[in-house]
């Protein structure tokens, strides 16, 4: 099969069309969570830098500049958009449509080293949230819970005596928007005894008849970018945290130093 000519050279934008729409690895196809992830990335990072020029005139030094102009704080976004990027060109190399692929040998932006977050980084998070909004840290960083789940979280996935909690829904972004859907794996976390007060405290406390049940989601589903704007202002007003990110309360939870949190919660007790 000859490369196309210049006039027959498909545009990134056209060409990606195609491959999300002919994926072809069809023993593999796209599942739907990836692919409204690609479509996103396209749409928001790619095409508006790449989507109009024909691959052929997509060079290693297009792909450089491309990359130095993405957002730095944003990393795991531009790890998807490379990755994208170079497997759209991969397959073009593969379809015979361009030569070599322009990507090759370039660096991905390395990932993110997860924040060690301690005891006491926790606590002073914490106490720095708005009220409200509070125990989601807690919640985070004692049971492992991602910020789309915390968001998600129902009196209804919560039993009587608070040991557990259900996590059945997340929250998932659809151009912008917000919803909260079920997930496909849902499963059971036990909640630290030092946290289920507070937690009886929280549910007793809420509006939740005006969140139709949700504890951290307000009905208009203005809810993950309130939770992390709110966590990034209380990270930048505690020593060490500036860097903190949420996905860090996962972490932490998750080593053995996040076992320390139920001696802090006994401790702090104004904390909750």
């Amino acid at each position: 099969m000859n490369q196309p000519t210049i006039d027959q050279m498909p545009t990134l934008a056209v060409y990606a069309t195609k491959y999300l729409r002919e994926h072809p690895n069809t023993e593999q196809p796209i599942n739907p969570c990836t692919m409204r992830r690609y479509e996103s990335v396209l749409k928001l990072h790619i095409l508006p830098a790449l989507g109009s020029l024909p691959l052929s005139e997509i060079t290693t030094e297009t792909v450089e500049k491309w990359r130095a102009s993405l957002n730095p704080d944003k990393q795991t976004t531009n790890r998807h958009a490379q990755s994208l990027v170079c497997t759209l060109l991969s397959q073009a190399v593969r379809e015979n449509i361009i030569p070599t692929n322009p990507c090759t040998g370039k660096k991905v932006q390395p990932p993110r080293e997860p924040v060690i977050v301690t005891v006491e980084m926790v606590a002073g998070i914490a106490q720095a949230m708005p009220d409200r909004l509070r125990m989601a840290v807690l919640l985070a960083a004692g049971c492992g819970l991602r910020i789309r789940e915390v968001c998600a979280l129902n009196v209804e996935d919560i039993t009587d005596d608070r040991s557990m909690i259900h996590v059945r829904h997340e929250i998932k972004k659809h151009d912008r928007k917000e919803t909260v859907e079920a997930m496909t794996r849902p499963r059971d976390v036990p909640v630290p005894e030092s946290l289920r007060d507070g937690l009886a405290e929280h549910v007793s406390n809420s509006a939740l008849s005006d969140l139709n049940g949700f504890l951290f989601t307000a009905p208009n589903g203005a809810s993950m970018i309130t939770l992390h704007n709110a966590f990034i202002k209380a990270c930048a007003t505690v020593p060490d945290c500036e860097d903190v990110s949420f996905s860090d309360l996962r972490h932490f939870a998750l080593t053995e130093t996040g076992t320390g949190i139920l001696t802090l919660m006994k401790k702090e007790a104004s904390i909750i």
